[in-house]
This record gives C-alpha cells, structure tokens and sequence, in this order.
C-alpha cells in the first residue's frame, strides 16, 4: 500500500527552523552580554565612590556613621544671597565670612561673634586654605597629616573650610579621626565659587601674605614632604 503521509516540515531538518533557533541564540547571548556589562559598569562606579573624594562637596550622602549623628542644629548664615553673588568669581577671599565649625579661640584673627572674615583672617601670613568635605574619603588620610604638618610650620597658617550642608557631620568626622584644625563651615557654597575652584575635594589654595592666590592644589596631599614642596615652592 502506498504511503500518502505527509512531511512534517516542523523539524530541525527545516532550515528556516534553524535559522530562525540560531537567531534566537543570538539574540540570547546579546541580551546576557549587555546585563553583564550594566554591571560591571555599576561595580566600577560604586567601588569609585567609595575610594575617591566627591565631585560635589555640598551634595547629600550617607554612610552607617551618619545614620547615627546627632541632629543637626541650626547654623549662623552671615552672608546674604546677594553678597554671595557679588563675590562669585572675584578671585579672592575678600568679603567672604564663615560661622565656625567648633567654638572659636580666643583672640582669633578676624574672629566675630558668630564667625570670621575669612579674606581679612588670612592677610599678613602665607595661609593654606584646604576645602574638604565629611563624605570624602581621602579626607580622612589627608586632614592627619596636614595637622601635623601645622605642628611643624608655625610659620604657615592653615585654616580648614568643610565645605558641605551638614555642618554637624563635618563635626562628627573630626571627632571620629581625632584632628583639631581651625575650621570653618561653609554650609551655603560661597567659599568654591568666590576661589573659582573645581567641584571636587579636598582641594587646597595656598595664599601669600597680602591675600592673594599664590597656587591651588586640587587633590590630596599624601605626605608631608609633598605639602612641603607644593606650600613652600608657592611661596618662593
């Protein structure tokens, strides 16, 4: 008897079957290799953060410490809107007056009641101005051995400026690392914009004694002698 079966075209012996299983495969693997590198791209920024300074000082952030912190209080605002404004760009540090960090010492040059002047505080000594920040991490390395280099350099004055909106942070990260510098809180953003400086921290600006910027230093200082040579050779 004659076999009238007909063909099944559904196997794989099909070739559009094939290319079509192929192209499905492909498609596949495509897929999976884009996942993977969405996530190796975020690993890389992740662990980024966690090992460099901030490229926004006055940005919001948070770690497990500052879950913890104690609330933050109201802080002195001793310039207004416009006088920000006026200054943005200048150059220099005149006019420019910061709350303290800390509770002042007494007789400090340039010292109000609520704060200081700070273009007035740092004329008549070659002055180290470092900006840093509580979230950035370098900071913590850096802000050690600058206060030893203080210890060392009579000469030389060096003012701190924690350049964030959390002052009571900036506090708790002082505290944390052990270091007692003459630091000033800039929670409204005026010190980076007057200087010109880059957005990131910490960044240093090295003064001669009339006031005016002898050099900026943007990044870490990562021992001594490298705070030596940029300061002193500034200043030569």
């Amino acid at each position: 008897m004659a076999d009238n079966s007909v063909p099944d075209n559904s196997t794989t012996d099909n070739p559009n079957t094939q290319e079509q299983g192929a192209d499905i495969n492909r498609s596949a693997s495509l897929i999976a290799l884009v996942i993977a590198l969405v996530c190796v791209v975020g690993l890389v920024a992740f662990a980024l953060t966690r090992t460099s300074g901030t490229s926004d000082p006055l940005a919001d952030g948070s770690d497990a410490q500052a879950s913890q912190a104690a609330p933050e209080q109201q802080e002195p605002v001793l310039m207004s809107s416009d006088e920000i404004a006026a200054i943005a760009g200048s150059g220099s540090l005149s006019g420019v007056k910061l709350p303290h960090l800390f509770e002042p010492a007494a007789g400090e040059a340039g010292a109000g009641a609520n704060g200081v002047d700070v273009g007035q505080a740092i004329v008549g000594k070659p002055t180290v101005v470092n900006v840093w920040a509580w979230n950035c991490a370098p900071c913590r390395q850096e802000l050690p051995l600058i206060e030893q280099w203080v210890k060392d350099n009579p000469d030389v004055r060096v003012i701190t400026v924690h350049a964030a909106r959390e002052a009571q942070r900036g506090r708790n990260f002082l505290a944390e690392i052990g270091v007692d510098l003459e630091t000033y809180s800039d929670t409204v953003d005026v010190v980076g914009p007057a200087l010109n400086l880059p957005r990131v921290v910490p960044i240093s600006v090295i003064f001669y004694p009339d006031g005016k910027v002898a050099k900026m230093h943007p990044g870490e200082f990562t021992s001594a002698e490298e705070i030596t040579q940029t300061v002193r050779g500034a200043l030569s």
